[in-house]
């Protein structure tokens, strides 16, 4: 059989690599180099552990101790970068062993990534390995029409209207100025008692970089001069994705409602096939119309 090279590289190479391995199955920007190079900045704990497969494929690994992982905090896919396949998987791993390695934790691998694939059958015949569902990113495969959307939600129907009627002279726009307004976001956000007991200055410090990436979107809704409601997504391809959000929860109910479902119309109007809510089970997703698309997490002892 012939021995598929691997080996470690730095950042400078890696940012110069990385783009030529992207390819169709690469889920922008979860698995940019400059996704990868934000998340390392606010987790020094974990070094740099990028390999490079025959000159083709990344493996975006970052390193503590004895253990790789994909990045995961903040991060809704991961997976290999570019080319994909059972002789790449299996030269990764003999790779880890012999560099000393005795496990590899990788979460967040689409369902429908040849990554899930390969190590379904290597689990077969490796007691080392397990592999099950560990989280969901629940997406709306988008109709044609916003009024065949809207006839869907009987529910969040109504609160999108009722805000609608409350608040006419409510607009929507992109913001101008990601790295001021990320502020009022973050300010909105913890309006939320989940999202405020889990804020870190680490979390925040990353939100603040990824705000200014390359297809991020921050968008406000406005009543009058007040700033209600933000959120950032990210376009890829044909897919909306929204990453977090935030509203005044002070006598703008809906707020939040109003602003995703407008969302969804104008990726409807924009001609996008999907809307993905992306990861964890929060019951507003359903109740939007969306399906589950799992995430599986993968542990190899080695």
């Amino acid at each position: 059989m012939t021995t598929i090279p691997v080996r470690q590289i730095i950042l400078d190479e890696a940012k110069v690599v990385w783009p030529t391995c992207i390819t169709d199955e690469t889920i922008l920007p979860f698995m940019s180099y400059q996704w990868y190079v934000a998340w390392l900045s606010v987790h020094p704990g974990w070094q740099s552990y990028i390999l490079f497969i025959n000159n083709s494929t990344i493996a975006p690994f970052v390193r503590k101790d004895d253990t790789v992982q994909f990045i995961y905090a903040y991060t809704d896919f991961d997976d290999l970068v570019g080319v994909n396949t059972p002789e790449i998987w299996s030269s990764v791993l003999d790779y880890l062993k012999h560099e000393g390695i005795k496990k590899a934790e990788l979460a967040q691998i689409p369902e429908n990534s040849k990554t899930v694939d390969f190590f379904k059958t290597y689990a077969e015949n490796n007691s080392n390995c397990t592999i099950a569902i560990g989280n969901t990113t629940p997406f709306i495969a988008l109709p044609t029409t916003f009024e065949e959307y809207l006839a869907s939600i009987r529910e969040k129907r109504k609160k999108y209207n009722k805000f609608r009627r409350e608040f006419p002279q409510a607009r929507i726009e992109l913001s101008d100025d990601p790295s001021k307004d990320v502020e009022q976001l973050l300010s909105l956000m913890k309006q939320n008692s989940i999202k405020e007991a889990s804020a870190t200055i680490e979390k925040e410090t990353f939100f603040r970089k990824v705000a200014g990436m390359k297809d991020a979107l921050l968008t406000k809704l406005s009543v009058d001069d007040k700033v209600v409601a933000m959120q950032i997504a990210f376009s890829y391809k044909q897919t909306m994705m929204l990453y977090i959000s935030g509203y005044d929860k002070t006598g703008y109910a809906n707020a939040g409602t109003y602003l995703i479902v407008s969302s969804i119309k104008q990726a409807i109007v924009d001609g996008y096939k999907k809307f993905n809510f992306l990861r964890g089970r929060e019951q507003y997703k359903y109740e939007l119309g969306a399906k589950d698309f799992a995430l599986y997490t993968i542990t190899v002892n080695l």
